[in-house]
């Protein structure tokens, strides 16, 4: 969306100094705070994400973002034009699978030792458990399986992750009743209040 002409507009490092500056004033303020910054990624082939760091521009965008201050990159995709692309359903042509946006994360990490975050898709606690047991991410942000069952991390933990109510990646009710001005729900919620 950055179509500025001045020294924030333009190359890479024009486009990355508003956040560097922003996280360089936050962190002069507040030193010991740890900043998790969220790196929308966009992909031009096939072409999704409008807003964001171009793939092959991770590369300028991330050292500068490090030293800027920050301490760990959330990484996702970012379409806000198109929510069914940042938050995909299971049937998204191209972000459909388990941990769809876990090869941007890649991306990052060969480029960064700091902490990365992944997101997109996460429902399966093995899958999961795998991502961070390879480290190829150090943690992982869960919504819509959040929302299908709060206790997930809690069955997890004690050995009944057979017991999940597993969110499907419908959108129906979650992503659908917020765009609907009707709160973030699930399908499944009033199973899940019995």
């Amino acid at each position: 969306y950055n179509h500025r002409t001045d020294a924030y507009g333009g190359s890479c490092e024009n486009r990355a100094r508003f956040a560097c500056e922003a996280v360089r004033a936050v962190h002069s303020r507040v030193p010991d705070m740890p900043i998790d910054y969220k790196l929308a990624v966009r992909c031009e082939t096939p072409h999704y994400g409008n807003a964001g760091v171009l793939e092959e521009e991770l590369a300028v965008f991330v050292p500068l973002l490090e030293q800027a201050g920050v301490t760990s990159f959330h990484v996702t995709l970012a379409n806000h034009g198109a929510l069914t692309d940042t938050i995909p359903p299971a049937n998204h042509p191209q972000f459909g699978g388990e941990g769809c946006f876990l090869p941007f994360c890649d991306e990052v990490r060969a480029l960064t030792k700091l902490p990365v975050c992944g997101v997109g898709g996460l429902t399966d606690p093995d899958f999961v458990e795998q991502q961070l047991r390879t480290g190829r991410v150090d943690c992982v942000a869960l919504s819509r399986a959040l929302i299908a069952d709060p206790d997930w991390p809690k069955k997890t933990m004690t050995g009944h992750a057979r017991d999940i109510r597993r969110c499907v990646r419908c959108n129906r009710a979650c992503l659908g009743g917020m765009m609907a001005h009707k709160g973030v729900h699930c399908i499944f919620e009033k199973e899940n209040a019995k």
